[in-house]
C-alpha cells in the first residue's frame, strides 16, 4: 500500500513539474500586452508607437465578442479601432503611408505648432486606444 502511496506520489510531482514550465496562450499575450504597453509610455514618437499600437489591436482581436464580454466597452473600442485602422494602414509592418506621420512632418510649410499639435494629439490618440484595450482586456476579460 504505502509503495502504491509513494508512486502515486512521485508521478503526480513529476506531472505538475512538468506542467508549470508552460503558459497558456492567455498568459502570453497578457504578458505581451503588458510589454507593449509599458513600450508605448516608454516611447514618444508616435511613428514608433504605430506597429505597437498595431499589435495590441491583433490581441483584442482575438478575444472581443467572447461570453463574458462587456458590448457597451467593446462597441467603443471596435470603434476607436476602426477609426484607427481606417486612418494608418500597415504594409509588412511599415506604415502604407510612407512613416505615418514622419513624411507629414519633413516639410517646412507646415507651421511648428501645427506639427506639435499633431504630433501630440498622435501620441495621444494612439495611447489612449492602447491603454483602453489594455485595461478593458487586463481587467474585464482576463480579471
Amino acid at each position: 500500500y504505502s509503495i502504491i502511496t509513494h508512486f502515486s506520489c512521485a508521478v503526480a510531482l513529476l506531472f505538475c513539474l512538468a506542467s508549470t514550465g508552460t503558459a497558456g496562450p492567455i498568459d502570453q499575450d497578457r504578458q505581451r500586452l503588458q510589454d507593449l504597453q509599458s513600450l508605448s509610455q516608454r516611447t514618444s514618437d508616435p511613428t514608433a508607437r504605430v506597429p505597437i499600437t498595431y499589435e495590441i489591436v491583433e490581441i483584442y482581436k482575438k478575444y472581443r465578442g467572447q461570453e463574458q464580454s462587456d458590448s457597451t466597452e467593446e462597441t467603443e473600442l471596435n470603434a476607436d479601432v476602426n477609426n484607427f485602422e481606417s486612418k494608418i494602414v500597415l504594409v509588412e509592418g511599415v506604415p502604407m503611408q510612407g512613416g505615418a506621420f514622419t513624411d507629414f512632418f519633413k516639410g517646412n510649410l507646415i507651421p511648428k505648432n501645427v506639427k506639435a499639435d499633431a504630433t501630440n494629439l498622435a501620441k495621444s490618440s494612439s495611447q489612449a486606444l492602447i491603454d483602453g484595450i489594455a485595461k478593458y482586456l487586463l481587467n474585464k476579460l482576463w480579471s
